[in-house]
């Protein structure tokens, strides 16, 4: 079996602060997705690792999650396609001396680009998606105003949070189409469980948001309707899965929260 490879540059461990820093940010972007209003009420927090500051007061609580990809519909040309422009757009990235982020990019699905053009295409990429590099310390989403399908991608981010060394671009899975399994999530809710209790003595009511952002692209997983519509066991006031680069969320329903639906 052919294993496909997403990222190029140099992967790092992510210390304790730099996940403390993405995770915030995070929990920024999806209440701005939630609800515009509440965007500047966000405050970074401790345990949980974050609050809302409304009435009740709101703690928000994060966890990644990771899936490995299932077998799909074998595109073997385009993820070759893919994969020269991504490796070409590193090397002109470093050469010209941009500074060092995760880009992160969302190819359209039949976007195809010959080995001949392939510096070319990756050098356009390049010079439009260096026009919104974030300062360091931040995040850089695409929105769905931007022209950008003419590079052949939907969706593009850059993050600076993260020490890199050097670059890391990343795009999402074109051989296999991961699927998000339910046993995943209820698997990454119970590890929150435990501490949600301890929890309360800071906030009244507690989320959990289950953060799908994988080095391939988290918009890449394929979110089936019976992942959504199953009745979890959790006792968070609210969970919701979100998708950091389509900044799509869905919300997940223990029994009595879909009884009372």
């Amino acid at each position: 079996m052919r294993h496909s490879r997403y990222t190029y540059g140099y992967l790092i461990f992510m210390d304790p602060q730099s996940k403390k820093n993405l995770e915030f940010e995070f929990v920024r972007i999806f209440v701005k997705s939630l609800n515009p209003d509440l965007k500047d009420a966000v405050k970074e927090f401790e345990e949980p690792d974050a609050i809302i500051q409304i009435n009740p007061l709101t703690g928000i609580e994060v966890t990644q999650v990771f899936n490995q990809a299932q077998e799909g519909e074998l595109r073997v040309k385009f993820e070759g396609s893919w994969e020269r422009i991504i490796s070409n757009a590193t090397s002109i990235w470093n050469t010209i001396g941009l500074p060092s982020a995760h880009v992160s990019v969302y190819f359209s699905g039949n976007y195809y680009v010959s080995k001949n053009n392939s510096w070319v295409v990756a050098e356009n990429l390049v010079n439009f998606i260096a026009n919104h590099i974030p300062q360091k310390g931040a995040y850089y989403n695409s929105s769905d105003s931007m022209n950008i399908e003419r590079f052949g991608i939907t969706r593009f981010s850059i993050e600076r949070i993260i020490n890199y060394d050097k670059v890391v671009w990343s795009y999402n899975d074109s051989i296999w189409v991961p699927n998000l399994e339910i046993d995943s999530i209820q698997e990454a809710i119970d590890k929150k469980e435990a501490k949600r209790n301890s929890y309360l003595k800071s906030c009244k009511k507690i989320w959990l948001l289950l953060v799908l952002n994988s080095r391939k692209g988290s918009g890449s997983f394929e979110i089936r309707k019976e992942v959504i519509r199953h009745i979890y066991d959790f006792a968070f006031d609210r969970v919701f899965i979100f998708e950091s680069l389509t900044q799509k969320y869905f919300e997940l329903h223990n029994e009595v929260s879909y009884n009372s639906l």
